[in-house]
């Protein structure tokens, strides 16, 4: 819970940029010469490239972190990991803004981060006999994979580490486990470098020359997608977990 609760606040504080960002666009429109271009090449290249890029990077030092921790499953390790996977995770959420025009259409978001994540459907693969690899994760469903299933094998509901670690070294499927969180690790970088190349290969020179502001535009879906960001934290991250959208009880496993 409390690795979720400063991914949050992440997401907040990328939010109130770009909102930033669109009120000072809103201002300047008002100006008879202003570029929109320009500001869409400011955002693209100043922070959604970079952005990207960033996760990337997450991407694959988190699998040396897996690495390692697979090949000594003890305490060091996996604070280690645990601690590098809420890095990613944040530097995921500021990713978030972007699913919209051709990377929405890819639907490698689900693949990335898709919530709830399914434990019945994970734990299942690590009792069955298929070879647990990456070919294997990528033919599942989103709920099974990404880093939501990484935070299942990785955290314990009540904060015990020993639970996961004994999961990991005396279970009958112990070695099993290991496998998924390995091939976890290197699909998530699969999906990393498959966001990039849509963005910088396909969608970066279109979204930079689509700089009007009517419907469909660069600028209309960014705001959309800000929108629906600040919905989901405050709706269905926030309120439902506080009980605000139902019968006043927490419920925080949502």
């Amino acid at each position: 819970m409390k690795q979720r609760f400063i991914i949050l606040f992440s997401v907040l504080a990328l939010a109130s940029t770009l909102i930033f960002v669109r009120c000072v666009k809103t201002d300047l429109e008002q100006r008879e010469n202003f570029d929109r271009k320009l500001m869409l090449q400011n955002i693209a290249n100043d922070l959604f490239t970079p952005t990207l890029a960033n996760f990337h990077n997450h991407c694959e030092f988190l699998k040396v972190k897996i690495d390692s921790f697979a090949n000594t499953p003890n305490t060091i390790h996996l604070e280690s990991l645990q601690a590098y996977w809420l890095k990613t995770s944040i530097a995921w959420e500021y990713c978030t803004v972007m699913d919209f025009g051709q990377i929405a259409s890819t639907y490698v978001y689900n693949k990335i981060e898709f919530r709830p994540f399914n434990n019945l459907f994970i734990e299942d693969y690590i009792h069955g006999n298929d070879v647990l690899n990456e070919s294997f994760i990528e033919s599942k469903g989103s709920s099974a994979k990404g880093l939501p299933a990484m935070e299942y094998l990785l955290f314990d509901e009540n904060g015990d580490n020993n639970v996961i670690l004994d999961s990991m070294n005396n279970s009958p499927f112990s070695s099993r486990r290991l496998q998924y969180l390995s091939a976890l690790g290197e699909n998530l970088i699969i999906k990393s470098e498959a966001l990039q190349n849509v963005w910088l290969d396909s969608y970066y020179t279109e979204f930079i020359t689509s700089e009007g502001s009517e419907l469909g535009s660069s600028i209309s879906l960014l705001t959309n997608e800000i929108t629906t960001v600040l919905e989901r934290v405050l709706v269905k991250q926030l309120a439902k977990p506080l009980g605000k959208t139902s019968d006043g009880i927490g419920h925080p496993e949502e």
